[in-house]
């Protein structure tokens, strides 16, 4: 019976083996595409993606089916890895000052976004699965929204007004297509969503 146990645990130890490797390969492949997107590669290609992780192009597709399924992974690995940037508290305080505070706040997490971004905007055009990721995360940052001005009563319009001065698409109009530093494009928003809501107040 020693030596059949033995065999046993023989294979078992290999098959851990192989599990642990092809782990390892499927991680490097998301971590290849995330490198080569953060670095402005927007369309990467599969063959760029396996060079990048030193594996095989059959590697790649050895794991996801397509490039969108990778595309997928990737950004919910992206997505787990800028979570720590919403587990800070949001603002409180006045009003003019949750406003600073909450932008600042967008602005620091738009910029680690935007390459990921850039990238899932032109893949999802042709995948529901990324666009459901998408739209995932926009009602998440809306809910922000009402949460930090809980205390100023938006109609519907005002809400979708404030919540889409806040978004990234602004943001990339504003960083990306008008070339504004990070502090100018911050000021532009703080100042629109700052007269929206004191104008809001000040009428009520």
């Amino acid at each position: 019976m020693l030596p059949e146990t033995t065999e046993r645990e023989g294979d078992e130890t290999a098959l851990d083996g192989r599990v642990a490797r092809g782990l390892r390969t499927r991680a490097a492949v998301i971590d290849a595409l995330l490198g080569l997107v953060d670095e402005g590669d927007l369309r990467p290609t599969a063959p760029a993606v396996a060079a990048r992780a030193g594996v095989s192009l059959r590697s790649v597709f050895q794991h996801f089916s397509d490039m969108d399924s990778l595309f997928l992974e990737a950004a919910r690995r992206h997505t787990e890895r800028i979570l720590p940037l919403y587990g800070e508290p949001l603002p409180t305080g006045r009003l003019g000052e949750r406003v600073s505070a909450f932008v600042v706040r967008r602005g620091r997490i738009w910029e680690r976004v935007t390459p990921v971004r850039r990238a899932v905007r032109l893949a999802a055009a042709r995948s529901s699965k990324l666009q459901d990721l998408l739209d995932s995360a926009r009602l998440v940052h809306r809910q922000e929204v009402r949460d930090v001005f809980s205390d100023v009563s938006m109609p519907a319009a005002t809400l979708d007004a404030v919540d889409l001065i806040l978004s990234w698409e602004t943001w990339e109009t504003l960083r990306g297509d008008r070339g504004l530093s990070v502090a100018a494009a911050c000021e532009v928003v703080e100042t629109a969503v700052g007269a929206i809501l004191r104008d809001l107040r000040s009428s009520g």
